[in-house]
């Protein structure tokens, strides 16, 4: 799935949730790209008349499936990425809470550690 992704992996952007934002934007534009192709695709293949079927097919018919093939995959690909993406940052959105929690019982922790070194500290002198 990240090699994937990888592809609709914004230049520019370093990190953050503006990543999912452009690779949802860039799916989406490759997404009316390929929806334009594949309804031409279609269009040329309902072109074909039921007298034209006796006949040998047309040159290119052949290609044009295989491209329509092609468009559905990397629809349901572009869709997948997008889905992937959406998840991600929900993900996201719900795990901000929870590191915050943590940062404030690591500083609590991490301020008990230092009394209890300068406590030490104290000990070791009184003892000396």
């Amino acid at each position: 799935m990240a090699v994937k992704a990888k592809r609709y992996y914004p230049s520019g952007i370093t990190g953050g949730p503006e990543i999912f934002e452009a690779m949802e934007k860039r799916a989406k534009e490759v997404r009316k790209e390929l929806k334009k192709d594949k309804q031409m695709a279609e269009s040329a293949l309902a072109q074909i008349t039921p007298e034209g079927q006796n006949q040998p097919p047309p040159e290119g018919l052949a290609e044009f499936q295989s491209r329509l093939t092609e468009l559905k995959n990397r629809r349901d690909e572009l869709l997948r990425a997008c889905g992937a993406g959406r998840q991600s940052e929900t993900r996201r959105h719900a795990l901000i809470p929870k590191i915050s929690q943590i940062e404030e019982k690591l500083e609590a922790v991490r301020a008990k550690v230092q009394n209890l070194t300068l406590e030490l500290e104290r000990i070791e002198l009184q003892l000396s």
